[in-house]
């Protein structure tokens, strides 16, 4: 890796800090992205980075609306940005994406993923954030019918063996940082699916940084709240009537002597303990009658179905509309920006709020006058529904103001 020039630092004013700070940072050139016909120089921690600014604002609104320093450093006459709050490895990452030396159709690791949802938000790189959190949300979804497809193993992300519980505390504060909520209740309950788990232990040691304080209260909250027989209340002996033996059950003893086993069995402490969104265990129908097993199956998915509704509360969490919509804001920021090429803070200016742009009141048929969309920037602007956040899809229709005339481009948007 060649050297660039070594920058001083700024001079201090307390002897101490003198004497611990090193005088002068090394500088080195990134040996994949230095770029000879580069005209801008990003600078993460001590590695400088000589990209094309013209590609970095094709992707970016931060970029593109960015104002070069006149008067800073220049190094080989292009001007050197500094990234703070960044890392080198982040970087890295990102640009073997953005500049891809190969073709490839592997999924991509936790780190990766991680690298893009941070800088792709952070710096509006609305293309590489789309798809990014497409794949989270297709990984750790807010249905149960999905939840039930991908809840074998990884599907859409590639976990190193013996690193599961690292790649679910990154996605977990990556989910945080970035305003992806939808995710986070089914991520939560891929920490506590195994109680002996080396998610649990390191969630229980106070001194491991793995997770915020809000994260981890959240891990334990939901530990406790999990323990309701949403899933198993056909397991109740002390209801009333009880469920097994069922009402047509043709060898009540028998059943009824299954159904204790089978209770026994899940709620020891010694054994494995089914957690309220398993499903269905071939082998506790064995002992049961045809009467009883149809009863039970019926009882245990509308059990689970119950709590997956109740799954966000019990994390501390909105209720799963509420979390959609708070997903929406990011949804809308990334249609509206790539579609007409505005800045985030230019999007906000015709977003007049979460509530009335999510659900029944957002402008969801042509002509229809808008209730709460005022101001907008241009004649056709991107109106999402729930439905279409949930199934990621973006329609584009067109908007008219509260005079039922088709809205022009306003003088502060241009």
């Amino acid at each position: 890796m060649e050297d660039a020039p070594r920058t001083k630092r700024r001079r201090t004013d307390t002897a101490a800090e003198c004497e611990t700070e090193p005088a002068e940072i090394l500088l080195t050139r990134s040996t994949e992205y230095w770029f000879d016909g580069g005209d801008i120089i990003l600078r993460v921690e001590s590695t400088q980075f000589r990209l094309f600014k013209s590609i970095l604002s094709m992707h970016s609104s931060v970029f593109r609306d960015m104002s070069l320093p006149v008067d800073e450093m220049m190094v080989e006459n292009c001007p050197v940005i500094v990234l703070s709050g960044d890392t080198v490895r982040e970087w890295v990452l990102f640009l073997g994406i953005m500049f891809p030396k190969s073709h490839t159709t592997e999924l991509p690791n936790v780190e990766l993923l991680v690298a893009m949802l941070r800088l792709s938000k952070k710096y509006d790189f609305a293309l590489f954030r789309e798809g990014c959190v497409r794949r989270l949300k297709q990984e750790f979804p807010s249905t149960l019918q999905e939840y039930d497809v991908v809840s074998r193993g990884w599907m859409f992300i590639n976990v190193d063996a013996g690193r599961n519980e690292d790649g679910l505390f990154s996605l977990i504060s990556v989910a945080r940082e970035i305003g992806l909520s939808s995710v986070l209740p089914s991520l939560y309950y891929s920490i506590l699916g195994d109680m002996g788990s080396k998610c649990m232990l390191k969630i229980l040691d106070l001194d491991d940084t793995c997770l915020s304080t809000t994260d981890r209260l959240a891990c334990l909250r939901g530990c406790l709240q999990l323990r309701a027989t949403t899933t198993l209340t056909w397991l109740d002996v002390k209801s009333t009537p009880r469920h097994i033996p069922s009402r047509n059950c043709s060898c009540r003893d028998k059943c009824a002597a299954a159904a204790e086993n089978i209770f026994l069995n899940v709620s020891s402490l010694h054994l494995p303990v089914t957690w309220p969104l398993d499903v269905w265990e071939s082998g506790w129908d064995d002992e049961m009658c045809s009467h009883c097993e149809n009863e039970a199956k019926e009882i245990h998915e509308a059990g689970r179905e119950t709590c997956w509704q109740q799954l966000p509360a019990a994390f501390g969490l909105p209720d799963w509309t509420e979390l959609k919509a708070l997903d929406f804001d990011l949804l809308i920021f990334s249609a509206a920006i790539n579609h007409f090429g505005l800045s985030e803070d230019k999007c906000s200016k015709f977003v007049s709020g979460k509530k009335s742009a999510v659900g029944d009141k957002a402008v969801t048929k042509r002509n229809e006058k808008p209730i709460s969309w005022t101001r907008l920037p241009y004649a056709t602007a991107p109106i999402l529904t729930t439905s279409d956040v949930d199934s990621q899809k973006v329609r584009f229709i067109e908007v008219w103001n509260e005079d039922g005339v088709s809205a022009e481009p306003e003088d502060e948007f241009t």
